[in-house]
């Protein structure tokens, strides 16, 4: 999905996984947005060989629609595993990379501590209990689905009451929860254990860490971005959490479209 189609040269480049809609108002920092759903996520083709899955696979994906689209320089914005996604291209093709946007990044190194994250509570996990034993997840996946991101989502979030604006993805085989947690899992196999605080290090492109200050995962994960990055700058958005263009749309988009225009932030 892009908008306009581009014509070659600078793009915005964004790895989706059903959720390319959320990411339209990039569209203002007056760029073509170049959206993709990555591999077996989203509206792509599920994927059931292990072998075309994981890290280097959605690493190759990103080489390939920017080639597709004669994309000569991308600004990436990188949410979650896929931050590191768009460093390492960054690394491997300097020439190909502008500017980083990295919300909600995975930490440096597989060694960081782990966040406990908030847990549902008793009355949720009944419901969902009750919905397994009705055979709901069988019998109508994509309202299992809705039921258990209904539950789960808002505790990644500093901002839960902005759920509901999350773009609706249970309609999509890939985006239902055993079909992610393969997806995410085949990718992050692929990583542990790492450390790319020494590479990071020679990153030229300027990059800007997101992270809401409500995350489960802590701040210092951000912090050793920045810490290590040659050209790293942190934003950190109060009250949000895990999702901040979702959560405070108005600072993020506002605050990353003047960073991938290369203006002061």
């Amino acid at each position: 999905m892009y908008d306009p189609p581009p014509a070659g040269g600078e793009a915005v480049v964004v790895p989706c996984c059903g959720n390319a809609a959320e990411f339209a108002p990039l569209a203002a920092c007056g760029l073509p947005l170049v959206r993709y759903d990555v591999r077996n996520r989203g509206a792509s083709s599920s994927v059931t060989d292990g072998h075309r899955l994981g890290f280097a696979a959605e690493l190759d994906d990103l080489r390939v629609v920017c080639d597709a689209l004669a994309v000569t320089r991308a600004h990436i914005v990188g949410w979650s595993y896929h931050a590191l996604v768009a460093t390492r291209f960054a690394l491997d093709h300097p020439d190909r990379v502008g500017r980083l946007v990295l919300p909600a990044a995975t930490p440096t190194h597989s060694a960081a501590a782990a966040a406990e994250g908030r847990a549902p509570s008793p009355g949720e996990l009944a419901h969902l209990d009750q919905l397994q034993a009705e055979g709901v997840p069988e019998r109508d996946p994509a309202a299992w689905c809705e039921a258990w991101r209904a539950v789960y989502v808002p505790l990644r979030m500093g901002r839960p009451e902005r759920f509901a604006a999350l773009a609706p993805v249970c309609d999509l085989p890939n985006e239902r929860p055993a079909h992610v947690a393969v997806a995410v899992l085949s990718v992050l196999g692929d990583l542990y254990p790492y450390d790319w605080r020494a590479e990071l290090r020679e990153v030229r492109s300027p990059v800007l860490v997101v992270h809401g200050s409500e995350d489960p995962d802590p701040i210092e994960h951000a912090e050793e971005w920045v810490q290590v990055l040659p050209d790293g700058r942190l934003l950190v958005l109060d009250g949000v959490g895990t999702i901040p263009w979702v959560e405070d749309p108005d600072r993020f988009f506002g605050t990353v479209n003047r960073f991938l225009r290369g203006d002061p932030v």
